[in-house]
């Protein structure tokens, strides 16, 4: 791709057991967390070793981008790790085409999707006057937007110009340092007509994106489409004392007729307004599905995309099902859009686009009344359950490489949001089998069996996980067991693990395992109050760039009491005001906003609801 030789005379990748990143692309020997470089194939999920795959790729690719050719600063440490993100979805896509690497790299453009949703976001690139500033930028915005931003770029371009451009780049600055501005020179010297540097620059300048409000009227033979642009955002705006989104983007755009996909519309939105004219209905905004905004159809658009959704590629279904959730929780249309879109999914077989489906029923699940729960796990029964007995608890041989994605999702759900007894029952069964050495519980099935069995352990239960956590069978073992703690629902047991990540967890480990706690509705606010009482003697032990996402979880503290207040919402944003200050203020400040939109959901939920008409 690079068209330049590996620079180095070796190349060693290294497990460290102790490491509080992810991984470290040092010239010549990478290092590497233990579960992310070492796995048993025969004892490896799916998932693990798609992630797996990725962070080496991920690595490898600094050696060229980073190492070979260095930023000037660190204002510019976005573009390094963006880019090696990028070209990890390039060669996982051509080693493993069956994994799908876009489609499930919208799960990860979700996460930074959820981030720039935020008044509290950030451009992509900002100044840094030293190097501890820099510590900010190593979050989504950084790895997944800014790989989101770059495939949105080169889908518009055009594959081979894009690289062409990132070979002019590489051979113009080897062994140099450079600034952002000069990627997006040498790619506009392969691009023609395109003003590569202005829309970049409008995308990394500036935090949020927009949303394409997109209206179709049909005439005789064609139909007109009117897009426009607005700043997306869950709150609305003046909510908040400031606000980093942008206002206006330079938006380019790829669009077609699902009756006749060789009709295509590029243009780039260079103001409020863009139009172009389609040859019929129904008109799919963002085709492909690498443009990094969010779309809003008028109803009659919507409902032919929703009675369509099988003509969709995966990307594509999983953008118009994610784009309808975030219209959806920004309040600009019901609830019951939600179940109306999710049993229209009879046919969906694609774990990423039910994920959409499941993370909004377990946000619900979160933040809802205790009067709604079992409404909404009556709902999650109806509609998954089905779906399970298709699918099968055991691997079939006509199973392809997403299926075993999908059994465990709807376990993991149905078991826990669902209470589905029968899910339960058997996720005991295998969970004891395995436990007992009787029978290995296959590895694409054991973090949902974990999920589920943890969610309801008695004393037995417990000790058993901790035992296998204690004397892991491999380091993806430990993790999984580890994992497992955070799905507890009995604070008495909860409250033996946070003993533990005091001295017993892996400081590497520990302020993510709270974290996660933190999100369990069931123990979040025991383990808010443990994080309250030893602050200080967390801050001497875990990494420093780990104590702001420990916090992250606080967002899910949202539900209100029994006067309709959110007291313990307003309980953490006073701690975190008063004990979180320098560069990780600013992610602290986008943890209270989601928990602030979190409380907006709950309150929401008083009236609103599922089936309370769309």
């Amino acid at each position: 791709y690079f068209d330049i030789p590996y620079p180095g005379e070796k190349l060693d990748l290294l497990a460290l057991p102790d490491f509080a990143a992810g991984a470290m692309e040092n010239l010549g020997c990478v290092t590497f967390r233990e579960a992310i470089l070492l796995a048993d194939p025969d004892n490896a999920s799916r998932n693990e070793l798609e992630r797996l795959a990725e962070v080496v790729e991920h690595e490898i690719a600094h050696m060229w981008f980073g190492d070979l050719v260095t930023m000037d600063w660190w204002n510019g440490i976005w573009l390094n790790e963006a880019f090696a993100t990028f070209m990890a979805l390039r060669a996982q896509d051509d080693f493993r085409p069956e994994w799908e690497t876009f489609v499930s790299f919208g799960r990860s453009k979700a996460a930074a999707f959820g981030v720039d949703s935020l008044h509290a976001t950030r451009p992509i690139e900002f100044p840094v006057h030293h190097p501890d500033e820099a510590a900010a930028m190593f979050d989504v915005l950084t790895y997944e937007k800014g790989a989101g931003v770059l495939w949105m770029i080169e889908q518009f371009l055009g594959e081979e110009q894009f690289r062409d451009g990132v070979r002019r780049y590489l051979k113009a600055h080897l062994y140099g340092n450079t600034e952002t501005g000069d990627l997006w020179d040498a790619i506009e010297a392969e691009a023609g007509e395109i003003p590569i540097r202005a829309i970049m620059d409008s995308w990394i300048f500036q935090g949020g994106f927009p949303l394409l409000v997109a209206n179709c009227i049909e005439s005789t033979d064609q139909v007109g489409v009117t897009l426009s642009q607005e700043p997306f955002s869950y709150l609305p705006e003046g909510s908040r004392p400031t606000s980093a989104i942008g206002r206006e983007w330079l938006v380019p755009v790829i669009s077609t007729s699902l009756s006749d996909r060789s009709f295509e519309s590029r243009v780039v939105i260079t103001g409020n307004n863009a139009g172009f004219l389609m040859p019929s209905r129904p008109v799919l905004v963002n085709a492909g599905g690498s443009g990094f905004f969010r779309v809003h159809y008028d109803d009659q658009s919507y409902r032919e995309l929703r009675n369509n959704i099988d003509q969709l590629s995966g990307v594509e279904r999983f953008n118009f099902v994610a784009d309808t959730w975030a219209v959806i929780l920004s309040g600009r249309t019901k609830l019951a859009r939600l179940s109306e879109l999710a049993e229209s999914l009879d046919a969906e077989r694609d774990p990423h686009v039910w994920s959409v489906i499941i993370g909004a029923i377990a946000l619900l699940d979160l933040v809802a009344p205790e009067t709604h729960r079992e409404e909404l796990a009556d709902f999650t029964r109806k509609l998954l359950v089905p779906l399970l007995k298709e699918t099968g608890w055991e691997p079939k041989g006509g199973d392809d490489e997403q299926t075993p994605l999908l059994r465990s999702s709807l376990i993991s759900t149905l078991g826990t949001i669902g209470r589905d007894p029968e899910v339960i029952t058997r996720c005991r069964e295998i969970f004891v089998e395995d436990h007992q050495h009787q029978v290995a519980a296959d590895a694409d099935l054991i973090g949902a069996v974990l999920t589920v069995t943890a969610s309801h352990a008695n004393r037995d239960d417990f000790e058993a996980i901790r035992d296998r956590y204690r004397r892991p069978q491999n380091p993806n073992d430990q993790l999984r067991h580890l994992s497992a703690f955070s799905q507890l629902s009995d604070s008495s047991l909860a409250s033996e693990v946070h003993d533990m990540s005091l001295d017993e967890i892996r400081s590497q480990d520990a302020p993510y395992l709270l974290g996660s706690m933190l999100r369990n509705r069931a123990i979040g606010r025991p383990t808010w109050a443990f994080i309250v009482q030893h602050f200080d003697e967390m801050v001497d032990r875990f990494p420093d760039n780990s104590i702001h996402r420990m916090l992250d979880g606080t967002s899910a503290l949202a539900q209100l009491d029994a006067d309709g207040r959110a007291t313990l919402a307003e309980n953490v944003q006073s701690f975190c005001e008063e004990n979180i200050v320098g560069a990780r203020r600013r992610q602290i400040e986008q943890s209270l906003e989601r928990l602030a939109i979190n409380v907006r959901l709950a309150e929401r939920l008083e009236n609103d609801f599922l089936n309370s008409g769309s």
